[in-house]
């Protein structure tokens, strides 16, 4: 089986004493297509962050054959929809 684009395992994410991510885990393979999907405060948006290398996990993380994404936002690069994305 080839290598995934991004693999992410056993994320968790605090801020402060709040667990915003626990234990997430899963693999993008090249040429799927994948959404994060749930309610308000359930972590989307934190896990896109950590994915990004602009959050850092309290353990686990992800992993991509390609450098950072956050080298990309950091040089002016959208971060989502409402900076055009």
């Amino acid at each position: 089986m080839p290598e995934p684009l991004l693999a992410v395992r056993d994320l968790e994410i605090r801020y402060g004493a709040v667990r915003a991510v626990r234990a997430v885990s899963f693999e993008v393979g090249r040429g799927e297509v994948v959404g994060l999907v749930g309610p308000n405060g359930a972590g989307k948006s934190s896990t896109l962050l950590a994915i990004m290398g602009m959050v850092e996990p309290a353990s686990g993380g992800s992993r991509t054959p390609s450098p950072r994404p956050a080298r990309f936002v950091r040089r002016g690069g959208p971060r989502g929809p409402a900076d055009g994305a």
